[in-house]
């Protein structure tokens, strides 16, 4: 969680928990959303991970900062623009060319965003300012202005429009509020909204997890 080291941790595990369930679940019921499944489990990690950065920045040990920020940033800028219209085009069921192709061109800038961050950022060959800011943490490349905007706007076309065209009504709600928190996080929270949009992303995971513990049993 972005606003203290006890709301990531007690917020992490939380999340993890649903995950298990929810993993269980699918494996249970439908393959398909295994991926779908993992999403608040993977966020709970993440989010445990900033507990530690919370921890690292605060007490100021380097060695748990480091690690904590190296994990965290893996999850939040290499990770889900690869992992999200996957786990969005294994679960469409609609056999529309349109889409599938949508959901294909998503998966291409997804997979392009997180291997760029995952080989510059990672690395360190581009540097990441970590500190907190108000009761957030803000984690700023040193890139300039115009790569950054590239970098998010090319992240965000991978990561929101596959929950809005996937024909699943209830996916496709969290789609919506996807958008919506992503806007709120930056015109409230600019200033931390890495942290901020993923802490939002991670609550609306738990209606992920609603969506996949309410699937039919099998008969």
């Amino acid at each position: 969680m972005c606003f203290s080291t006890t709301g990531s941790l007690v917020i992490g595990t939380a999340l993890t928990a649903t995950g298990v369930v929810c993993v269980k679940k699918a494996a249970r019921t439908e393959k398909s959303f295994i991926l779908f499944a993992l999403i608040p489990l993977f966020f709970g990690i993440q989010q445990i991970t900033e507990g530690f950065v919370w921890i690292g920045l605060l007490e100021n040990f380097v060695l748990m900062t480091a690690v904590g920020v190296r994990a965290y940033v893996f999850f939040a800028f290499c990770f889900w623009p690869s992992y999200a219209p996957v786990a969005v085009y294994l679960v469409e069921k609609h056999e529309n060319a349109n889409t599938k192709r949508l959901l294909l061109i998503t998966t291409v800038f997804g997979v392009a965003a997180g291997l760029t961050a995952f080989f510059l950022l990672m690395p360190g060959y581009i540097p990441l300012i970590v500190k907190i800011v108000g009761h957030s943490i803000s984690y700023d490349t040193g890139s300039p202005d115009i790569l950054k905007k590239l970098f998010t706007t090319i992240y965000l076309l991978a990561v929101i429009p596959p929950f809005l065209v996937i024909s699943d009504v209830r996916l496709k709600l969290f789609g919506y509020l996807l958008l919506i928190s992503a806007i709120l996080a930056q015109v409230i929270f600019s200033y931390a909204f890495v942290s901020v949009w993923c802490f939002f992303a991670g609550i609306l995971s738990i209606y992920i997890g609603w969506v996949v513990y309410r699937l039919p049993a099998k008969t």
